[in-house]
């Protein structure tokens, strides 16, 4: 991810560690001519540093009518998220047991958004 949402805030997000990734079930939503199209959820752990605008240091510019931030919050942070996938498999129809996978879409490429773990703590 290049930008996360961090409740009301928008990160810059660097050096992104997935620390582990545990699929749900999945349902065939399309099969024909050798491919299938799965849909299932992905609980995903991950670690990251963020990088946002201070909002307890701005100044309000009135000309613009938007707030100028001058300072930044660094911190590395943890979180657990639940995100859709969508999964395309290409197959031989008359052998079953293996496939390639074409293609994977997480979150169906939406902005993450993340929740305060607690009282306003990201």
């Amino acid at each position: 991810w290049d930008v996360l949402s961090l409740d009301e805030v928008s990160a810059e997000v660097s050096n992104v560690e997935v620390k582990a990734l545990n699929l749900g079930a999945e349902t065939v939503v399309r099969q024909a001519d050798g491919r299938a199209d799965y849909s299932l959820h992905a609980d995903i752990s991950f670690e990251a540093d963020a990088e946002y605008d201070d909002p307890g240091y701005f100044i309000w510019d009135e000309e613009t009518r938007t707030a100028i931030y001058y300072e930044k919050i660094h911190r590395r942070i943890e979180r657990t998220v639940e995100v859709p996938l969508d999964v395309t498999v290409r197959f031989d129809p008359q052998d079953l047991r293996s496939g390639t996978v074409e293609q994977i879409v997480v979150n169906r490429n939406a902005v993450l958004i993340l929740e305060p773990e607690d009282e306003g703590n990201y």
